[in-house]
């Protein structure tokens, strides 16, 4: 599950010496010719010890954006330049402190992204004990007076089925995740087609079987648990069909909400439609 460090929360907009450094990284990239990441690692580590410098003479106020500065540079270090030239290890390590950092600075969503990116590199180097606790943190820092659609929430319960999903024995609780995500939007298909695609995993067709040969459905929802359990199944054409009629049905009863889900199924360009 690629988390590469997405370091733009919404508080970084105004920060001028951060949009220079991305400036700069950006100028970093763009010539470096061998794809290597070099020049933008050495870069990070330069800003690292410059702001660490900062912090003996700073105010309280200061330090808390210090913190945070500390905790971006270094989650971009981590994520764009160790990760990909295969230093886990290190990578792993720069996460934890930059946590560590974004924590001190009470900035909860560089919190929530630190977590989300130190989770998925847990889980990339096996350690799913530890990728779990990072996401059920990140759930409690989700809360984002901006984000009306609870998008952290939804994303957060994703992390976390993702990683049950791949147990059995744990699949009572990522099926769980997935009822908490419909509970926040009952309009996307995603869950049922996660929670669905968990059962495929472990072979428990029996609860599919009985939804993709189940009656005609009278209601939008029903038409979307069968579209989402054909795409689990990966009848892709039978899934359209369901998606279709499931269009139809919800503006022949006048749920916009229910037509428009259906119509970002349809979509050729769908992420439902992806390993097709």
């Amino acid at each position: 599950m690629p988390h590469p460090g997405r370091l733009s929360p919404p508080y970084l907009s105004n920060r001028r010496t951060l949009r220079d450094f991305y400036k700069r990284l950006e100028m970093l990239r763009a010539k470096d010719i061998q794809r290597t990441r070099g020049a933008r690692t050495a870069y990070c580590r330069e800003r690292l010890q410059a702001l660490d410098e900062r912090k003996p003479l700073a105010s309280t106020e200061e330090l808390a954006r210090i913190n945070a500065d500390m905790a971006i540079v270094r989650m971009y270090l981590a994520g764009e330049c160790l990760f990909p030239d295969g230093r886990e290890a290190e990578a792993v390590i720069q996460g934890e402190t930059a946590l560590r950092e974004a924590l001190a600075s009470g900035h909860n969503n560089i919190i929530y992204e630190c977590l989300g990116s130190l989770g998925s590199w847990y889980l990339t180097s096996g350690n799913d004990e530890m990728a779990i606790s990072c996401f059920q943190r990140a759930v409690t820092y989700a809360y984002d007076p901006a984000d009306t659609t609870k998008l952290k929430y939804r994303e957060a319960l994703m992390w976390l089925g993702t990683v049950w999903g791949r147990n059995e024995q744990t699949l009572a609780q990522a099926r769980m995740t997935a009822q908490w995500r419909r509970a926040i939007d009952p309009y996307d298909l995603d869950p049922w087609r996660d929670e669905y695609l968990w059962l495929v995993q472990f072979r428990r067709f029996d609860e599919l079987q009985t939804i993709v040969e189940g009656p005609v459905p009278d209601l939008p929802i029903e038409a979307a648990r069968k579209t989402a359990a054909f795409l689990a199944l990966g009848r892709y054409d039978d899934a359209m069909n369901a998606a279709r009629n499931g269009r139809s049905l919800a503006l022949s009863q006048g749920d916009t909400e229910w037509a428009r889900a259906f119509d970002l199924i349809l979509l050729p360009e769908s992420p439902a439609l992806q390993g097709r």
